[in-house]
């Protein structure tokens, strides 16, 4: 099978998650697979799920819920050992395929660089009251040209460093790799599973950027973009326990690994102290930051028509 597309679910909104089955069973793709994967919400959908199905006469499902609640990660592995697709993409309520088209083409270019990991453009949106919006923003990464030109170091410090990192919403795996980065954090980092990808960087995975619109991504929904305090403490314990792996499981091969270690074994200090060494040993991170803030990209125009049939019942 193509691709499987898990679609992660926890005390979802029944109308996000509609919106987001029809842009996923639209897509002009031969061979794949839609996998439900719950994290033990109090309210389920699975029957009015299962009547939607019915209803536009698509077969290739199935569902993979947690009794109990066990966090992103876990939701996730018991998702992939479910699934049987080739390249897999994660999906949450409220988030689109950009078109009918995006999972087709998207496996025909990772197909033809050999892609193990590809991520390509979101375009941001908001609801209102007066219906959907699209937002123009920073994009995640502001730097952009640094993933598009795959220069290692390059994408090293921005991501590992620098912190300018990918939206995972945005990003297609190829199904052997995720196993083997969702193995390592599981049981470590709970929530954040975007942080397997500074892992994938630190040992040299090629992230190829798939330059096209491919998610319509509901902006100020998901854990990344939420503001709650509660949620930024989580995030940073599942950060450091993301350092954590890289600084003790992870085998440096080049120089910059090697420093990056050095760095993270370097304990003491206040938060002056520790980034004055980050930048000591990371010169080239001053250039990142600065290029973020001051010449950063900006988040895509989209047909926000595309976006509204996926809105219609």
């Amino acid at each position: 099978m193509k691709a499987s597309v898990i679609v992660l679910t926890y005390n979802a909104n029944p109308e996000k998650l509609k919106m987001t089955l029809k842009s996923v069973i639209g897509q002009k793709c031969d061979d794949f697979e839609i996998i439900i994967a719950d994290d033990g919400s109090k309210t389920r959908w699975d029957d009015e799920t299962e009547q939607f199905f019915h209803e536009y006469g698509f077969e290739k499902y199935k569902f993979a819920n947690s009794s109990e609640n066990v966090g992103t990660v876990l939701n996730i592995i018991n998702a992939v050992n479910n699934s049987r697709g080739k390249y897999v993409k994660l999906l949450s309520p409220g988030d689109t395929f950009y078109d009918s088209n995006v999972l087709s083409r998207w496996i025909a270019g990772a197909e033809e660089k050999n892609s193990q990991v590809s991520f390509g453009r979101a375009v941001y949106y908001m609801q209102t009251q007066e219906g959907a919006t699209i937002c123009r923003i920073k994009n995640s990464p502001a730097n952009l040209s640094i993933y598009s030109k795959g220069i290692y170091n390059r994408v090293f410090v921005n991501c590992l460093l620098a912190n300018d990192g990918l939206v995972g919403a945005t990003i297609l795996y190829r199904r052997d790799v995720l196993e083997k980065y969702l193995g390592m954090i599981a049981g470590k980092v709970k929530y954040a599973e975007d942080y397997m990808l500074r892992l994938m960087i630190y040992d040299g995975i090629k992230v190829d950027f798939y330059d096209k619109n491919v998610i319509w991504y509901e902006y100020g929904g998901g854990i990344s973009t939420n503001k709650n305090n509660k949620w930024a403490v989580i995030l940073h314990k599942d950060f450091d326990a993301a350092n954590d792996i890289i600084r003790t499981e992870c085998v440096a091969k080049k120089a910059i690994n090697r420093r990056y270690r050095k760095y993270l074994n370097l304990s003491g200090g206040n938060d002056r102290l520790r980034k004055l060494r980050k930048i000591t040993m990371f010169p080239s991170m001053i250039i990142c930051r600065l290029r973020a803030r001051l010449m950063p990209e900006i988040t895509p125009e989209g047909d926000i028509r595309l976006l509204k049939e996926f809105m219609d019942n």
